[in-house]
């Protein structure tokens, strides 16, 4: 498929999350932005998110061992093309591993 950068999509300072394939962004107390939660380019329902991080905050632990932090102006398109493979496997129903999806990219 033909892939192409969305220049509104992405911000600096995004997470990508390598368990679970989200992306979102993360304030200095490690609350997230449930309503900008994505999978892919598809929306995570913030009920959803709460049930996988048993709330809105983040554990320290988990952010070590768990996340990447795009934060820099390389990140923005980094994040895009995150986000077009991972929407790319779901779409196509590709089973993969964000973690090595983000390694690869």
């Amino acid at each position: 498929p033909t892939l192409k950068y969305d220049p509104h999509f992405a911000i600096r300072g995004l997470h990508f999350d390598v368990k679970t394939g989200y992306l979102f962004k993360m304030d200095a107390h490690r609350t997230i932005q449930v309503d900008c939660v994505y999978a892919g380019r598809t929306k995570v329902d913030p009920n959803r998110v709460y049930a996988r991080y048993n709330g809105s905050t983040v554990s320290q632990d988990y952010i070590k061992t768990n996340m990447f932090q795009l934060n820099d102006l390389f990140g923005i398109p980094e994040a895009c093309l995150i986000a077009d493979v991972v929407q790319y496997f779901r779409d196509q129903r590709l089973v993969y591993d964000p973690y090595y999806l983000l390694e690869d990219v």
